[in-house]
C-alpha cells in the first residue's frame, strides 16, 4: 500500500533529520538560530497567511481573486502523507491543464529550502519544459502593503 510505505519513509526520513537539529539546540526552520529565535537575522511576521494571501495587493501581485482560508484540520490530515512526497508528477499536471502553481520556500528554511525549491522547480517538464521558461524569467520584487 502506497500511504503505508509513506508513512514508513517519513518515520525513517523525519528522525534523521529534525532529531539532530533539535538536539543540538539549531532552528529547523532558521539554521542559524536556536528554536524560538528564528527573528534575529530577518524580520519575522509571524501571522495568519490567510489575512496576508486575502489583502489586496497580495493577490493584485500574484494575480489572484480567491479567498484564501486558514488551514483545515480535516484536509491536513488527508494530505500529510504527502509531507515527504515528490510532487513533480502533480505540478506538472497541474501546468500543463493551464493552472497556476505557487512555491512558497524560505530562503533558510532547513525543511522547505528555497535554493533546493528552486532547483526542482528549473527542471519540471511536461507538456512544455516549465523548468527552462522558469529560468528565462528576471527575478522580480514583489512588493506588498504592511499588514
Amino acid at each position: 500500500n502506497f500511504s503505508v510505505l509513506c508513512n514508513q519513509a517519513v518515520a525513517t526520513c523525519q528522525p534523521l533529520v529534525i532529531n539532530p537539529l533539535r538536539q543540538r539546540g539549531i532552528s529547523f526552520f532558521d539554521v542559524r538560530v536556536p528554536p524560538g529565535d528564528e527573528a534575529r537575522h530577518y524580520h519575522f511576521n509571524s501571522g495568519r497567511i490567510d489575512i496576508f494571501l486575502n489583502d489586496q495587493s497580495v493577490q493584485q501581485e500574484l494575480h489572484v481573486s480567491k479567498t484564501w482560508t486558514p488551514n483545515n484540520k480535516d484536509v491536513f490530515n488527508a494530505f500529510k502523507r504527502y509531507i515527504a512526497y515528490d510532487a513533480t508528477y502533480y505540478v506538472t499536471a497541474l501546468l500543463d491543464k493551464g493552472l497556476k502553481v505557487l512555491v512558497v520556500n524560505g530562503d533558510q528554511d532547513y525543511l522547505t529550502n528555497a535554493v533546493g525549491s528552486l532547483d526542482w522547480m528549473v527542471k519540471l517538464k511536461g507538456a512544455l519544459n516549465y523548468g527552462e521558461q522558469l529560468k528565462q524569467v528576471r527575478a522580480k520584487t514583489v512588493q506588498v502593503s504592511s499588514l
